[in-house]
């Protein structure tokens, strides 16, 4: 595939983020049972465990991106799993490297004991090391080259993905069966309740060969993944929205090369639009109807966005004409978005000081958040980046996408006590509606600025669905690949 004629400024990361972060939901993130937990009697026959290893491709609209490897071995207090996740990713005509490595060591009970989470994108890495001290989770996160330390707690143990297959086996896989679980995502370091429900026994093909398997719909903030199950716990076939699949496969078939190379992401995912929209950074005022998604769902009507029956009016703010303006920040809800969190480390020294320095004395909100967004556009360069957005790591690698640019942009403005919150949605380009991430300061009222493209506010071609902290961005997967986009009118 020949190079996609993207501009400097405008390079967009939420789908990869995604296919990073959230389409191998199962694979990546750590469960507990919301219920009582087995003894170690009543667990059942440790023949049934599925040790040893496994193979499965990663499969994007039908197109190999990767493979995943899982060993699990039985040691004399419990169990340790070994899964690596390697995937070569086209984004915007560029190939990207993403591995990621989660080491867990559990108990005979599959009770999490400690585990290490490693993402490596080439141009950046994430580890996490977890242990379970009492009902805590002590967490050591290395990003950008910086430790900083965690506590999560918790009501009941958690375990890895690849646990809970094992577990379910022992519990029972009648159809019907459900099991409300807890889950534990590494990357954002929050915790989400799954509901797993028990369809059936189903015929499926794998590896050419028809086999009968047990099918398991895990639901999760709306989203459901689909995963069927062989009697001895292996994940034969897993589906996820937006048309990632994995399917058991062979080690030479798994590993074999040349994946990855067949369809952009990007691309590939970019909602249509009815008609071309001319000057798009300069539209002030647009009216569109949203199609094919569940709009009740969303906060449409915030701020500068007012849904009235299925049309949708986006209009820009605007900016106040005084530089020197300072305004504290006020209300409980606005004091939210100037807290630290895992990812926007704005507690940091060195995002602090980096802060300090790019605005410099006697500077009141307004100017204040000009100069950020201003440096911030003009120092990160604008390269299509897989990863966890981390502000420590941006202002690391000096390198990112529009997540990187919104994530490090929300972090210097919350050290310096100016309310800030990251936005997601969709952004006209060319001919269609691709996702991207921006923000959004308060003035008094939440106002857009996207430091990718420097726009104080942001045009009416911004439609978001979702704001807040990275946590809430997985609710987008409802949306990708689903959209379709009327528009009515623009200005």
């Amino acid at each position: 595939m020949g190079h996609f004629p993207w501009p400097k400024g405008l390079s967009i990361g939420i789908v990869a983020f995604w296919i990073t972060m959230m389409g191998l939901l199962v694979e990546k993130v750590y469960f507990h049972p919301a219920g009582e937990y087995l003894e170690p009697e009543a667990i059942g026959s440790e023949d049934r465990v599925p040790l040893g290893e496994r193979w499965m491709g990663i499969y994007f609209k039908g197109a190999k991106i990767g493979y995943a490897h899982e060993t699990m071995k039985r040691h004399e207090h419990g169990y340790s799993i070994h899964e690596k996740i390697s995937m070569k990713l086209m984004v915007l005509g560029h190939s990207q490297q993403v591995d990621m490595i989660t080491e867990c060591m559990a108990d005979r009970k599959f009770n999490l004991q400690s585990f290490h989470f490693d993402l490596s994108t080439g141009s950046t890495q994430m580890k996490i090391d977890g242990k379970v001290v009492g009902r805590k989770l002590a967490l050591k996160i290395n990003s950008g080259g910086q430790i900083t330390q965690r506590t999560v707690s918790f009501d009941y143990i958690p375990f890895l993905a690849t646990n809970l297959r094992p577990f379910l086996i022992q519990r029972g896989l009648e159809e019907d069966r459900r099991y409300r679980v807890s889950v534990f995502d590494p990357s954002t370091m929050s915790l989400n309740n799954v509901n797993v429900t028990v369809m059936g026994r189903e015929k499926i093909t794998s590896g050419g060969n028809d086999l009968l398997a047990n099918r398991l719909r895990l639901s999760f903030r709306g989203i459901d993944v689909n995963m069927w199950l062989d009697d001895e716990g292996s994940v034969l076939k897993e589906e996820s929205p937006m048309g990632l699949v994995l399917v058991r496969e062979e080690r030479q078939v798994a590993q074999k090369q040349g994946f990855g190379e067949e369809v952009d992401i990007i691309q590939a995912v970019a909602a249509p639009s009815s008609i071309p929209i001319k000057d798009p950074r300069g539209v002030s005022l647009l009216r569109v109807k949203l199609k094919r998604i569940p709009l009740f769902k969303y906060e449409m009507n915030d701020g500068r966005q007012k849904l009235i029956g299925k049309t949708l009016q986006v209009a820009r703010e605007e900016w106040p004409n005084s530089p020197s303006l300072s305004l504290p920040p006020n209300g409980k809800e606005v004091k939210e978005f100037l807290r630290p969190s895992t990812l926007i480390q704005s507690d940091h020294p060195l995002i602090q000081r980096k802060a300090e320095e790019i605005v410099g004395p006697r500077r009141g909100t307004v100017e204040a958040i000009r100069v950020m967004s201003e440096w911030v556009y003009r120092h990160i360069e604008k390269k299509p980046t897989l990863s966890l957005p981390s502000a420590l790591e941006v202002l690391e690698s000096g390198v990112g996408d529009c997540n990187e640019h919104a994530i490090l942009l929300v972090a210097l403005l919350r050290s310096l006590g100016i309310p800030s919150r990251p936005c997601v949605g969709v952004i006209y380009f060319r001919d269609a509606f691709y996702y991207h991430a921006w923000a959004e300061v308060w003035m008094g009222r939440w106002v857009s600025v996207d430091p990718t493209l420097n726009q104080l506010p942001a045009d009416a071609t911004h439609i978001k669905f979702v704001h807040g902290d990275i946590e809430n961005w997985v609710d987008l997967v409802r949306i990708i690949g689903n959209l379709e986009v009327e528009v009515l009118e623009y200005r």
